[in-house]
């Protein structure tokens, strides 16, 4: 069983895992912003404020983990349950809800994360679409026709020899 000056030292490593985490949540609102508005600088600035802010959360996710490891705790959701339950039960019950604090904070960052994910790929998706029509590449488009109905027409020629 872990001692408590051990489980001390656990507690400011989540407090700063979820801190780290709420900051990385506000960058990816900020990058949202940027791509939303398509700001290049502004998405320049977010990806090295960003790059910064993973290598401190990676630093920080290797501490617990070494921590983890080093009191014999498994790395698992039944590993960590195990070791909570050979604690007293303010003790678990206060890293528990540090943890879930830290599980839910991740939750919500990796949500921000998947949608700035999209908006970059449609962004990709809709500048090769402009670059296929205007390089005349765009062989077969869908239109709708006067009873809904979807058709396919082929383009003729690049956008320029119009």
């Amino acid at each position: 069983m872990p001692e408590s000056p051990n489980i001390a030292a656990l507690h400011p490593l989540i407090e700063q895992g979820v801190e780290l985490l709420r900051v990385l949540e506000t960058q990816l609102a900020s990058e949202r912003q940027a791509l939303e508005q398509r700001d290049l600088d502004a998405m320049t600035r977010c990806n090295e404020e960003k790059a910064a802010l993973l290598a401190q959360i990676d630093a920080n996710f290797r501490t617990r983990h070494e921590w983890l490891s080093a009191q014999g705790i498994e790395l698992s959701a039944e590993g960590w349950q195990q070791f909570l339950q050979q604690l007293p039960t303010d003790q678990a019950e206060q890293l528990d809800a540090h943890w879930q604090q830290l599980a839910e904070t991740l939750e919500r960052v990796q949500k921000a994360s998947l949608i700035n994910q999209q908006l970059v790929r449609r962004g990709q998706e809709n500048t090769e679409r402009l670059l296929s029509i205007l390089q005349g590449k765009n062989q077969r488009s869908q239109l709708y026709g006067r009873s809904g109905q979807s058709s396919s027409f082929a383009t003729q020629s690049r956008l320029g020899k119009a």
